[in-house]
């Protein structure tokens, strides 16, 4: 379409839900270049829900040649990424994303989430102490950033004065998740140096909680590795706890500040859940709907695919666009309306079947929490910015700041 800008360009994301409407409407099986090379999106709701079941549409892989180039490249930061993206949860397929996942669970429980919840609401409240004399605050970078980072690290157990390093470290990382993984150059030095220092970090830390196991998620990941055939090998454990490190605080940060974002743009929707604070739990639910804290989920055709008369050829790249497929009017009635109370909102903000998040329990707690805390304590709060501006990149859908008059 002459009137859209092509898809992932920064002129795309600049009106994001209007240019995916557009698409939606006239090409839902959207077939364009991406670096020279053929790539596809999905924008329908029901054919993102049947590519993730599809058995023919697979996990983005790195390719072997290029894991072997980096573990014998002789550069010990690049060896280190090769061990942490060789092994990372998200890019596996059955039977290895199966065994992975299946082991990660047992230490990763609902249960072990739902402890947090007290402390989680402590957390929000140390954030919130401050802002007392505040007139005016940078919901990112005061509250959305650090409040998923302590969490996840106590969660996982990582000692306090070790967390803004982790914290730099995971924000040298990140922008692997946001690319395609086998062009990786933008930034892959800084993320390999941040595989190293993840690497030198949990080691110590994995042989420390095998002499003295406490209470949290690395003792219980290293008793899983410790636990005879076909459990979690060394890399996999590192490669484990650097993506619940900075997936787990991404996608919370993103939930945070989209969500407020969003009900600072709709008034009547803020004033709502302040008079029905028991609203809180679909009110996050239409919140990751509408502006979720991820666009797209990208899989790669294991075979020929044909979707809507399209045929997908094998070994192609396939995006699955969760922004759109979440404003699909064919499955959510008006769907560019908020509605803090809508029924039935089976969104995908976090994928669907065996790549579902797991974090998305953890995520859900820390955004009720945090929302339902600054809704009750701050009604009056206000946009104080005419515009914010969005972190590049197609995969997570992220504010650089979003200043806020208190």
């Amino acid at each position: 379409m002459r009137d859209v800008p092509e898809i992932n360009t920064p002129a795309f994301q600049a009106d994001l839900h209007a240019n995916l409407r557009r698409l939606r409407e006239t090409e839902p099986v959207h077939a364009h270049a991406y670096h020279g090379e053929p790539r596809y999106s999905l924008l329908r709701y029901d054919d993102c829900v049947d590519a993730f079941r599809d058995e023919r549409l697979g996990a983005v892989r790195i390719r072997a040649d290029w894991l072997e180039k980096l573990a014998g490249s002789g550069h010990r930061d690049l060896t280190s990424l090769g061990r942490v993206l060789g092994h990372i949860l998200i890019i596996q397929d059955a039977p290895d994303h199966t065994r992975l996942r299946g082991l990660v669970s047992r230490a990763f429980t609902p249960r072990t989430v739902e402890r947090l919840t007290a402390r989680v609401e402590s957390l929000v409240g140390e954030r919130m102490a401050p802002w007392r004399d505040a007139a005016r605050v940078d919901l990112i970078a005061d509250f959305a950033v650090p409040l998923p980072v302590v969490v996840i690290a106590e969660l996982l157990g990582v000692p306090a004065e070790d967390r803004d390093r982790l914290k730099r470290w995971s924000a040298s990382f990140s922008p692997m998740l946001d690319r395609d993984l086998n062009r990786l150059e933008t930034g892959l030095l800084d993320a390999a140096a941040a595989c190293t220092a993840f690497a030198d970090f949990f080691g110590p830390l994995f042989e420390e909680r095998r002499r003295e196991p406490r209470d949290d998620l690395i003792s219980r990941l290293v008793a899983v590795a410790d636990d005879g055939d076909g459990a979690l090998s060394e890399d996999e454990l590192l490669a484990t706890c650097v993506l619940l490190l900075v997936a787990g605080h991404e996608t919370t940060t993103n939930l945070i500040g989209n969500g407020v974002w969003t009900l600072l743009r709709h008034p009547e929707q803020l004033s709502w859940l302040h008079r029905h604070p028991e609203g809180i739990e679909s009110a996050v639910e239409e919140l990751l709907r509408y502006e979720g804290p991820l666009q797209r989920a990208v899989r790669h055709t294991k075979a020929p695919v044909e979707l809507r008369g399209v045929r997908i050829p094998a070994d192609n790249l396939v995006d699955l666009v969760l922004a759109s497929a979440d404003r699909d009017p064919e499955r959510f009635p008006e769907p560019d309306r908020l509605d803090l109370a809508r029924p039935d909102n089976r969104h995908l903000a976090f994928g669907l079947g065996a790549h579902f998040c797991l974090g998305a329990a953890l995520a859900r707690l820390e955004g009720r929490v945090a929302l339902r805390a600054l809704v009750e304590r701050f009604p009056a709060m206000k946009l104080a910015a005419e515009r914010v501006e969005w972190r590049p990149g197609s995969v997570f859908r992220a504010l650089r700041a979003l200043p806020v008059a208190l």
